[in-house]
C-alpha cells in the first residue's frame, strides 16, 4: 500500500467519527449523550466529594489556627462570648416559643380529610357482585381483576383462567 493510499484512509477514518461530526447525530442521541455525561460527572463528583473536603478541612484548620492561635482570635472571642451566648439563647427562646404558640393554635386542630369507609353490602352492589364476595375478596393475599367490554368484570385467583367472580362496573 502506498504512502499517499494510507494518508487517503486515515483521513476519511477521521472524518467518519462522529466526534467529528455532530450535526450527524440525532437529536434523541445528543440529548441521552447530554444527560449520561451529566449523571457521570454527578457521580464523579460526589465520589470526589469527600477528598476534597478533607482537602478544604486541612486547609481551613490551617487558618483557623493561624487566626485563633498566632492572630490571638481567642482574646476576642471571649470579649465577645457574653453577645454570642445571649444571641443563642435569645433564638432557642424564639424558636421554643413559636412552637408553644403553634401547638396552643392548632394543636387540637384536625385538618386531614379522611375517606369514609365503604361497606360490604355497598361495594358489592356499586359492582353488581354476589352476596358475600366482599367480605371474601378483603381475605384474599392477590387477586386479579380483568376488564372486558360492556363494563364486565372477572376477578380470579393469579395464574388461574377459570373466574372466581363475575361483575360489572359503571365508568366516572
Amino acid at each position: 500500500m502506498d504512502k499517499w493510499e494510507k494518508e487517503i484512509r486515515k483521513k476519511r477514518k477521521r472524518e467518519s467519527l462522529i466526534i467529528n461530526r455532530p450535526e450527524v447525530l440525532k437529536k434523541t442521541r445528543r440529548r441521552i449523550e447530554f444527560s449520561l455525561t451529566t449523571i457521570g460527572w454527578a457521580v464523579w463528583i460526589f465520589l470526589c466529594r469527600p477528598l476534597l473536603i478533607i482537602l478544604l478541612w486541612f486547609l481551613s484548620f490551617r487558618v483557623f489556627f493561624r487566626h485563633m492561635v498566632d492572630l490571638g482570635g481567642f482574646v476576642g472571642l471571649q470579649q465577645l462570648k457574653i453577645y454570642y451566648v445571649s444571641v443563642i439563647i435569645v433564638i432557642i427562646f424564639l424558636v421554643r416559643g413559636w412552637n408553644l404558640y403553634n401547638k396552643v393554635r392548632y394543636g387540637k386542630k384536625t385538618r386531614r380529610k379522611f375517606v369514609r369507609g365503604v361497606s360490604d353490602e355497598r361495594l358489592e352492589k356499586c359492582f353488581k357482585l354476589p352476596q358475600g364476595s366482599a367480605h371474601q375478596l378483603q381475605g384474599m393475599k392477590r387477586f386479579d381483576v380483568d376488564f372486558f367490554d360492556g363494563h364486565q368484570i372477572r376477578i380470579r385467583l393469579p395464574g388461574k383462567p377459570q373466574s372466581l367472580i363475575d361483575g360489572y362496573f359503571k365508568p366516572s
